[in-house]
């Protein structure tokens, strides 16, 4: 029953360590489980001959009480020191243990320079030295990594300001480049002087806003397009045009030619590009 008690206290004393260091409450639990595990097998085997010789006892003590009454008190005196030395015995295994399961929480719950008392040379000892060089390496490698994530950190946080910096430029030059664009803008407007570009690798054609409204066509609902250009010039010059533009594109040339704008409504415009 002793022994009993002592096993079935252990895993009360496991559940704390829910509540621990992460990193090691799965290292600490299985220490502590298998420390339980050595505590009951320890005590079992021990006990065994010893409960066995008590139980020889007991029953030659039955047989001869009322043959040999001297016998008999002999063997229930044997019987009753026996079971005292198995209880010393057992307590002397079960103490050092418990000791050990409480290193085990303490470390378990983040005192990492706890360590187990070490007395004797027995196989607990050694079992306490084997512990206390788990908690010296986890010690150890939670250093290191506590010192790897602070220079981490720091490399992070200096990378975060670079990244501020250039997004705070980047947005300076963005700035920059709507109020030209709006100034230009404003000036093709005042000037009545349209500009476009166009990106042969990629197709991409690109009118400023002043070449909308000379085209009167609806920047929000179309899109540059060559044939909406071509389709806004007069029928008799658009073979023209569309040549000057093809010749440019193939020698890489600057051109000038003057013609005609037809708006649906029947107006003719006079333009020069």
């Amino acid at each position: 029953r002793q022994a009993k008690r002592r096993v079935e206290k252990h895993p009360n004393n496991i559940k704390k360590l829910q509540h621990s260091n992460p990193l090691l409450e799965g290292v600490t639990m299985r220490y502590s489980t298998l420390t339980q595990h050595f505590l009951a097998w320890s005590l079992a085997v021990s006990l065994l001959p010893l409960l066995a010789l008590g139980y020889s006892l007991y029953n030659s003590a039955l047989e001869s009480w009322f043959q040999q009454p001297a016998v008999a008190a002999i063997l229930l005196l044997t019987l009753l020191t026996t079971a005292a030395g198995t209880f010393l015995f057992g307590r002397r295994i079960a103490h050092p243990l418990k000791i050990l399961a409480h290193s085990a929480e303490a470390v378990a719950g983040g005192q990492l320079h706890h360590r187990a008392p070490i007395r004797g040379r027995d196989e607990i000892s050694q079992l306490a030295v084997s512990f206390n060089r788990m908690a010296e390496y986890l010690s150890g490698t939670l250093g290191k990594l506590e010192e790897r994530i602070e220079q981490r950190t720091d490399e992070l946080e200096t990378l975060n300001e670079q990244l501020k910096k250039v997004a705070r430029e980047q947005e300076q030059t963005a700035e920059a480049l709507r109020v030209k664009r709006d100034r230009l803008n404003i000036a093709q407007r005042i000037a009545q002087v349209g500009s476009w570009e166009v990106d042969l690798a990629e197709g991409t054609l690109i009118w400023s806003d002043e070449v909308f409204r000379i085209l009167e066509i609806d920047k929000l609902q179309s899109a540059p397009r060559h044939d909406a250009f071509l389709n806004a010039i007069h029928p008799e010059d658009r073979d023209s045009v569309d040549q000057a533009c093809a010749n440019s594109f193939k020698t890489h040339q600057p051109y000038e030619i003057a013609h005609r704008l037809l708006m649906p409504d029947g107006r003719v415009k006079y333009v020069n590009q």
